[in-house]
């Protein structure tokens, strides 16, 4: 088995944020949808090849609206001597896997209790987070996460799609993670195997399923990236002001989250406008079953109860990074369709607009997997969402785009996928500017 990657996710970064030599930056989430990323931003990736095929899309798109990959990934240089302590750290720190339980299944999914030991190297909070090694299957798991100091023991719930080996064995990993400000290091790694019992049924020989993603198709390498192709969007209009943006909830995942990190809306970091899960992932097929942190109490509570709550006047969905990499469009569109389907008979008036997914930098580690190719296709699904369902689509990703076809680096916050407080104002400003009715 390949040595352990995982993704790390915003919101797991967002808890490394007591450091006492000063040197540490909080990243608002990290990791994508490891999967449940499935892996998941909301979701473990990696670039090599596998041994499954993506099927065609349902709604063929043009060659020349996908992005590919960078070549040759620029990532930003890291200090030799911050280098040196974090190695230092490394050997300070250990991770190992005590029981795993199963704890109930649902529509192929499991929910398996975790209990890991951990040895921190010093007083400081770290972020331990879980998932699945999905990197045979080219998938990224949604990871749970908590923060930890010192030595000791924790338990952890993790729900995911369990993807077999060809020997038929699944994983699950978890990494103790130290975040700085040009990238996450893991600390400490642990891979422990699933008993075969805990898990459902593999499908017969022939019997559709959709756990296992499709390698990606590989497309044409263009001197110069084409930019994501023009798709039906709120038009421009006057400056609608702060009073709109206070009108709205923002749902989403760890692209979401750092809306709250960044202190981006009305109550700063106390706001209480950004709707996602306390991990701060939200991966496409538990749109329905997470929990998100309802900031008008503090409680986790479904996004349907939610919604019948507070009865928004306006939702801003920004969501499918944690299901670009392994979703085919008809898994993508029913579980967006499905929470779209849950606001509209909670709170019937509630304004619903779909927000295009954020692009990643060139140099983003997983960009094989997520990548502005299966971004664009994504959004073009959104938009097609939509307009199905007589909702407002925003083009938001047209104004984060640098030369390149990625993300302008100065939007970034140094991890390649997620937004920087620069990158938030960018997108307010868009927002206010195109208006709905």
């Amino acid at each position: 088995m390949k040595k352990l990657l995982i993704l790390i996710l915003a919101a797991s970064l967002a808890l490394l944020s007591s450091c006492n030599d000063g040197e540490r930056e909080e990243i608002p989430e990290s990791a994508t949808e490891n999967k449940e990323a499935e892996k998941p931003v909301d979701e473990i990736t990696t670039g090599e090849e596998t041994n499954v095929t993506e099927p065609e899309p349902e709604v063929s798109q043009p060659e020349d609206t996908y992005i590919p990959e960078a070549p040759q990934p620029t990532v930003p240089a890291e200090d030799p001597e911050e280098l040196k302590r974090i190695e230092g750290l490394k050997e300070a720190s250990s991770l190992s896997f005590g029981e795993i339980t199963s704890v109930a299944e649902e529509n192929g999914q499991v929910t398996f209790t975790v209990t890991i030991n951990y040895t921190c190297p010093d007083d400081n909070e770290y972020t331990l987070a879980l998932g699945s090694n999905f990197m045979e299957a080219d998938m990224y798991t949604l990871v749970d996460s908590v923060s930890v100091k010192g030595s000791g023991t924790v338990t952890l719930t993790h729900k995911t799609i369990p993807v077999r080996w060809e020997d038929g064995s699944f994983e699950i990993a978890a990494n103790l993670m130290y975040s700085t400000k040009t990238g996450i290091h893991i600390l400490a790694e642990a891979v422990s195997p699933v008993d075969e019992s805990l898990l459902p049924e593999a499908p017969t020989e022939g019997e559709a399923t959709s756990e296992v993603p499709e390698a990606p198709v590989e497309a044409p390498t263009p001197a110069d990236p084409p930019l994501p192709v023009e798709t039906p969007s709120v038009p421009e209009g006057a400056d609608a002001g702060q009073e709109y943006i206070d009108s709205m909830v923002f749902i989403g995942d760890s692209t979401t989250h750092g809306m709250i990190y960044y202190g981006v809306l009305s109550g700063g970091k106390n706001t209480k406008q950004v709707w996602t899960p306390k991990s701060g992932t939200l991966a496409m097929w538990n749109l329905l079953t997470e929990k998100i942190v309802y900031p008008d109490n503090g409680t986790e509570m479904l996004i349907g109860d939610a919604i019948a709550a507070k009865k928004p006047d306006k939702v801003v969905l920004t969501l499918g990074v944690n299901g670009v990499s392994s979703l085919s469009e008809t898994e993508f569109k029913k579980y967006y369709n499905g929470l779209i389907e849950e606001i509209k008979e909670r709170s019937p008036e509630t304004k619903i607009i779909l927000q295009s997914i954020y692009p990643v930098c060139d140099y983003y580690q997983y960009v094989k997997s997520i990548s502005m190719e299966k971004i664009n296709r994504a959004n073009t699904w959104i938009s097609q969402l939509a307009e199905e369902n007589g909702l407002y689509y925003l083009n938001t990703i047209s104004v984060l785009l640098g030369d390149n076809g990625y993300l302008k680096e100065s939007y970034c916050n140094g991890d390649g996928i997620h937004i920087s407080g620069e990158g938030f104002k960018v997108i307010l400003d868009y927002i206010r500017t195109h208006p709905i009715d």
